[in-house]
């Protein structure tokens, strides 16, 4: 998906059995080893009180992906397009939305994660 800050591969899991779907998108960057700490901070803040999705980063491989996902159960005719289509916007407009937030956690040496979150989601107006 090419969005305003980079280009992200997205990958979509059908559960058939289990009626569950997952979007994943994933960072274009692997976070160096020395930023995981910072990283993974990031990810936590940035995830509490998250309505839709999560960041899952891997602490071994330095790997950052974002997940929306539905799990319908028996429910299987509320599966539409339109579900599906906000699932995939809901990913990639987050994952866009903190991508400037991992890169400079991951290509600067002096940050603040706070601060980077703050600013990211300041609004428009301010």
């Amino acid at each position: 998906m090419r969005c305003d800050n980079a280009v992200f591969p997205i990958y979509i899991y059908i559960f058939e059995d289990s009626h569950i779907i997952e979007v994943y998108s994933y960072l274009d960057t692997v976070i160096s080893e020395n930023k995981r700490a910072g990283v993974s901070e990031f990810c936590t803040r940035v995830n509490s009180g998250m309505p839709i999705g999560n960041f899952e980063f891997d602490m071994e491989d330095g790997e950052v992906k974002y997940k929306t996902s539905i799990a319908l159960g028996d429910n299987i005719e509320f599966l539409t397009d339109d579900v599906i289509d906000r699932l995939i916007e809901i990913n990639y407009n987050n994952i866009d939305l903190y991508y400037p937030g991992f890169m400079q956690i991951n290509f600067s040496n002096n940050f603040d994660v706070k601060t980077i979150i703050e600013e990211i989601e300041k609004p428009e107006s301010e």
